[in-house]
Formats: C-alpha cells, structure tokens, sequence
C-alpha cells in the first residue's frame, strides 16, 4: 500500500501514530541551494527516503534529482544529489520510487542530454550510504527509428514496482516513430532483478500511464486514458490487456490518476474531471471496481476549494486504503485569496471517504 505525504514547495508534514496518541509537525528542508521539489516518498522502520527535484537558480535549464534521508523528527540525516551542468534529470512523481525485497532503492527517470533527446533510465541506490549501486540506460521504443541521424527521441519511465519474481515491471512513455511534437504513447517493461530485457510491451492507444499495481496472478492493474476514455486496465504477466472498465464517465474527464487494490477484490480510481470549461476548475472522481466482475460498482464527483489542480509534471494526485477501509485522496488545490480575490494561490489537500465514497 502506497504511502502518501503532502508537500507544497518544501513543506514536509508527518502524522505519525503511537498507540493512542500521534505526533503532528511541519518542516522545510532546505537540502541544497536553489529550487527543491519533493516528488516520492518511502518509508523503512523511522526512516523517510525522499526524491526530489533541484534546480540551482543560475542554471535554470540544467535540472537534477536527488534523495535525502530524514529521521522520524523531519531532520535531514544525510542528502545525494545526480547534477551536472551536461544533463537534465526527470522523475515523475507519486511512483518512481520504491524500496526492493532485498532493501535496496530503485527509482526511474529519464536523462536529457544535448543532441540526444530524452533516455529512460533505472538506478540502483544504497540506503545506507545513498551511493549509486548501478544505473542502466534503455533505449527508446522504437529502436529503428531511434537510430536514424537526427532521430528526435523521448523516452521517458514514469513508474516502478518489483514483481513476484524478484525482478521490476517498469511503465514508460515515449514518441512513436521518433516524431517530434507527436502524441506519446505507453508501454510496460519487465525487466529481471538486475536490470536485464525480458519483454516489452507497446499500447498505441494508451495515452497515459504513471502508475502500475500487481496483481495476484502475477498480471498489473494500471490506471490511464485508453481509446480517449479513462479506465481501470488489467493486463496478464506479459503486458497483453485481458480487460477494462471505464472509471470516469463525465464529460470532460482528465489526469491525474490513481489506482488502490482492496483485499485483491475491488480496484478504487481516483480521476478528475473538467466541471467548468469557461474557467478551466477541475474537481475529483473517484471509482469502485469489482475485480471478479469487471464491473464499475460505483463512481462519485466531489467539487473540493475553488479547483483540484493537479496539471503540472511537478503535482499529482494520492489514492491510498487506510486499515479501516477508509480512503484518503490528496492533491493540490487552487485557491481565491481570501484578502484578494483577484489572486490565486495553491494549498495541499487531503480529503478522507468511507469506503462507499
């Protein structure tokens, strides 16, 4: 079950429970000079593993990644950063990050270099030290096109998880044919434990794809806009669809996305949708499947602040089960200032639901 933590800018909340009482606090980290993004956060025993973002304010066009570890207080214990004045580092946030069965760190991105164009990458990081263990480079998709001169490639991983078998399914996106300006497109690679091909898998329909849950057949459930709808999709342990649902039937409907599983029963999606076009606000869906079924069981909207705005690379939305069933869905809103209503601001927002919405 994926942890969720809001952040907006730098501000680091935990809610931290201890039998009956619980501990709240809010901190900025300030890990290195410049603009720092938070995009993943995992957890082990009292420890936060923290991806982010950094941008050194002189070289706007240069951007780096990194990951802090901070202690159960919010104070930073120590801090690695992947930066150079050659290279433009991209995670993706809400998925890009996990901690493997063997305890070790994975993340996934995509590294632009000069003349190159945008190469889909896995690290491989110790969480004691933070040093980088290996790094492996894929190339794009479409691998004939991509060796043509002046090939115009991105290829970019937006997701990771382990798989039963010890090894990593990996979603991604990319530029079919290596046209530039194009619409991208999703695929689904399975690599083994040390970063090896075993198979990929390419959806010409499927627009969207930044997170992916396994299922207990050893198959994927993944959340995403298909044949320009939004839709719960199942695939086998080769990546070949076996079935969708359609999660959200508004009229305007919209990422981000989010998928939760429940006792390997029911899929919960969480979606947005478009609820006034003249000014562009957005608000939440959220959807129950019932996996046996492959049936839509339920689909509710919630119209939350002034608008669920989470468009930017930089935001996402946050599905996660609590113990009791409940559900937590976060999110970043826009906001009228109270004090100017001509002016808009950006808050977290954390909303909870029973488990019929």
């Amino acid at each position: 079950m994926k942890k969720i933590a809001i952040i907006i800018v730098l501000m680091f909340s935990f809610l931290v429970s201890f039998s009956q009482s619980s501990t709240f606090y809010n901190k900025i980290l300030f890990p290195l000079q410049g603009s720092n993004t938070i995009v993943n956060i995992i957890t082990e025993d009292s420890v936060y593993y923290i991806l982010h973002l950094y941008l050194d304010t002189p070289y706007v066009n240069n951007q780096g990644m990194g990951i802090m570890k901070v202690d159960s207080l919010g104070n930073i214990i120590s801090n690695k950063v992947w930066w150079d004045t050659l290279n433009n580092y991209i995670v993706t946030p809400g998925n890009s990050m996990i901690l493997g069965m063997d305890t070790i760190i994975y993340f996934v991105g995509m590294n632009n270099k000069p003349n190159q164009g945008f190469s889909a990458t896995l690290f491989k990081v110790n969480p004691q030290t933070l040093d980088t263990l290996w790094t492996r480079t894929y190339t794009h998709p479409d691998t004939a096109a991509a060796a043509l001169p002046g090939a115009s490639i991105f290829n970019a991983f937006t997701a990771i998880r382990q798989s039963l078998d010890g090894g990593f399914i990996i979603s991604g996106m990319y530029n079919p044919g290596c046209v530039p300006n194009t619409d991208r497109k999703a695929y689904l690679l399975k690599v083994d434990s040390v970063g090896n091909v075993e198979w990929i898998r390419k959806y010409p329909t499927i627009t969207s794809l930044y997170d992916i849950e396994l299922a207990p057949d050893s198959g994927y459930y993944f959340p995403t806009v298909y044949n320009n709808t939004i839709r719960a999709v199942k695939v086998n342990k080769y990546g070949n669809i076996e079935w969708s649902v359609i999660v959200n039937t508004k009229q305007y409907p919209h990422v981000p996305l989010d998928l939760e599983i429940l006792n390997a029963n029911y899929l919960y999606v969480s979606s947005t949708f478009t609820y006034d076009v003249t000014y562009f606000q957005h608000s939440v869906v959220l959807a129950k499947v019932d996996i046996q079924n492959q049936t839509k069981l339920w689909e509710k909207n919630y119209i939350v602040f002034n608008n669920f705005k989470c468009q930017s690379l930089h935001q996402s939305m946050g599905l996660d089960i609590l113990p009791s069933g409940d559900l937590i869905i976060t999110g970043t809103v826009e906001m009228l200032n109270p004090d100017n209503s001509q002016e808009l601001y950006h808050k977290g927002m954390i909303m909870k639901v029973n488990s019929n919405g």
